[in-house]
């Protein structure tokens, strides 16, 4: 019996909606215009024990876009790596690359680098981005800062692992 790790490959398709106030009071802004789509395909392998890599083709739709120059639907290519560096610490990176012409000029490609710390029931991820947003349409279309500029941003996830049968964690 073979040990290589086949590679997988998942969808996945979310809906945003747009909770913040018109720029404008006076123009108001229809349910359908607050609304955005994310689409992508996920394709991941672990190599080995200590190394998983996952490329993520990627479909954005806003149904309502802040400039002319900005397209409704936007593509972009997400790769992801994880190195497992001790039995419960992993060093982490992302990075998605948008084909040009599709933002405006104050769109930058986001980037991430982060490390987890597994506990055995709790993950402690801790990452430095120059993103803001955390769902894909915000990170990926609308990342307005440059980490070479020094615009990094802390941010911080606990996941908790649930078992309804057999152990408790």
């Amino acid at each position: 019996q073979s040990k290589a790790s086949p590679v997988s490959v998942t969808t996945f398709s979310s809906v945003a909606y747009n909770t913040l106030r018109p720029i404008d009071p006076g123009l108001p802004v229809p349910t359908q215009s607050r609304l955005a789509y994310a689409n992508q395909v996920l394709i991941a392998r672990k190599w080995n024990d200590y190394f998983s890599l996952q490329l993520m083709p990627t479909h954005l739709h806003y149904n309502l876009v802040e400039t002319g120059q900005d397209r409704n639907d936007v593509f972009s290519i997400g790769a992801a790596a994880k190195v497992q560096v001790s039995k419960n610490i992993a060093l982490t990176a992302e990075y998605y690359y948008t084909l040009p012409n599709q933002l405006s000029t104050t769109h930058y490609d986001p980037i991430a680098l982060g490390i987890d710390i597994n506990t055995g029931s709790h993950v402690f991820q801790i990452h430095l981005t120059n993103a803001r947003g955390m769902i894909e349409k915000a990170f990926i279309g609308q990342t307005t800062e440059n980490w070479m500029d020094g615009d990094i941003h802390l941010g911080f996830n606990i996941s908790r692992v649930f078992k309804l049968k057999g152990r408790r964690y």
